[in-house]
């Protein structure tokens, strides 16, 4: 598990090899990392879910694995495996860091629901309950608006998210 203040230790050594390096680049936070920052819902992680926007981004990946090695971290500890699910709509970004090289930020707490509902893993109902609760819905109707707002080409919701979802409202009230 890596900790909130190991991840931005960890990505102020990144910035430096990132400056070494000459690049340039921007890292959204996402999934439990960014719920970690944005609402304190939990003390570590255990990789960092990012997009990353980079003049290299290879690089800067391969930079990480470097990083990974010299701390005795798994090699995926930043990873963008996350890009395959972001929503078609950017998200409004909150800036978590202003480095020299590098720009870390996390989304606003509707783009987060609307991912996390898609996942719709058990995992996400602790984080569903927290977004839930911060943009002040009160039923899951409001809740599949804003997942149509980020995902408006997306034909239907899932039986497991639409489950997921009222079990929440169920445990709220």
């Amino acid at each position: 598990m890596i900790s909130k203040a190991r991840v931005l230790e960890l990505l102020k050594r990144l910035d430096q090899k990132m400056r070494d390096e000459g690049i340039h680049g921007e890292i959204g936070l996402m999934g439990g990392t960014a719920m970690m920052f944005a609402f304190n819902a939990r003390e570590s992680t255990h990789d960092v879910d990012v997009v990353l926007d980079a003049d290299r981004p290879n690089l800067v990946m391969a930079l990480s694995h470097e990083l990974a090695k010299e701390e005795g971290l798994a090699l995926g500890w930043l990873n963008d495996a996350v890009t395959a699910f972001l929503p078609d709509k950017a998200p409004q970004q909150r800036v978590l860091l202003s480095l020299p090289n590098l720009l870390v930020w996390y989304p606003d707490a509707s783009y987060l629901l609307a991912m996390k509902v898609l996942a719709s893993r058990p995992t996400d109902e602790g984080d569903l309950k927290i977004l839930i609760k911060s943009l002040g819905l009160t039923d899951p109707i409001q809740v599949f608006k804003v997942v149509k707002k980020y995902y408006p080409k997306r034909k239907a919701i899932s039986k497991r998210s639409e489950d997921l979802v009222i079990g929440v409202f169920e445990e709220l009230e």
